[in-house]
C-alpha cells in the first residue's frame, strides 16, 4: 500500500479516478485468486505474490475517498467520509474474526 498509493495516485490523474478504482477491483481480485492458488498447493511464494498484488491495489484508498469528496455536496461530505472510514474500521475489526472462523478445519476446508 506504502508502494501503491503514489503510483495509483498519479494514474488517476492521468486517466481518471474511476478507471484507476476499477483496475484496483480487478487487481484485489487476481490477487485473492493468486492467494487462493497459493493456499491450495501450499506454496508459500505463491501466497506471497498474491498478497503483494493485494497491498500495491490497497493503495486506491485515497483515490476512493477522493472520489467520495468529488461527489458529495458541502452539506453531505462529512457524512459520505464518515461513513467510507466505518466501513473500513467494520473490515478491519470483523475480517479477522470471519477469517479466523473459516480457518477452523471443521468448518471450511480447502483441501
Amino acid at each position: 500500500m506504502f508502494v501503491g498509493a503514489p503510483i495509483l495516485g498519479d494514474l488517476s490523474d492521468q486517466i481518471g479516478r474511476k478507471k484507476v478504482l476499477l483496475i484496483c477491483l480487478l487487481g484485489t481480485a487476481c490477487g485473492f485468486f493468486i492467494c487462493a492458488i497459493g493456499i491450495k498447493y501450499a506454496i508459500v511464494s505463491v501466497l506471497i505474490v498474491g498478497r503483494g498484488l493485494g497491498g500495491l491495489m490497497a493503495g486506491c484508498m485515497p483515490i476512493a475517498q477522493a472520489a467520495i469528496i468529488d461527489i458529495s455536496t458541502p452539506e453531505n461530505k462529512l457524512k459520505n467520509i464518515s461513513s467510507i472510514t466505518l466501513a473500513l474500521c467494520l473490515g478491519f475489526a470483523i475480517g479477522p474474526m470471519v477469517g479466523g472462523y473459516f480457518s477452523n478445519h471443521r468448518c471450511f476446508s480447502l483441501v
